[in-house]
C-alpha cells in the first residue's frame, strides 16, 4: 500500500536513530514536511532528509520535557 502525505506535516519523535529516523525518511519519501526531534542527531536526521530533496527539519529536545514544547 502506498501512503500519500503529501504537504502534510509529521512529527517523529526518536527520530535521531534507528526506528525513528527510518519513519522520519519513509514520510518524507511520502510527501511530507517532516519535524524530526530527538536529543540526539535531529538535524543530522533531517539533513539528510532534505539532502535527498525532501522536507524536514530537525529539533533537539526532550519530547517528556514540558517546557521544550514551548
Amino acid at each position: 500500500m502506498k501512503l500519500d502525505f503529501t504537504d502534510q506535516v509529521v512529527i517523529v519523535t526518536g527520530a535521531g536513530s534507528g526506528i525513528g529516523k527510518a519513519a522520519a525518511v519513509d514520510f518524507a519519501k511520502a510527501g511530507a514536511i517532516v519535524a524530526v526531534l530527538d536529543v540526539v542527531g535531529a538535524t543530522q536526521c533531517a539533513d539528510e532528509i532534505v539532502s535527498m530533496g525532501l522536507r524536514a527539519e530537525g529539533h533537539v529536545m526532550d519530547v517528556r520535557d514540558a517546557a521544550a514544547w514551548s
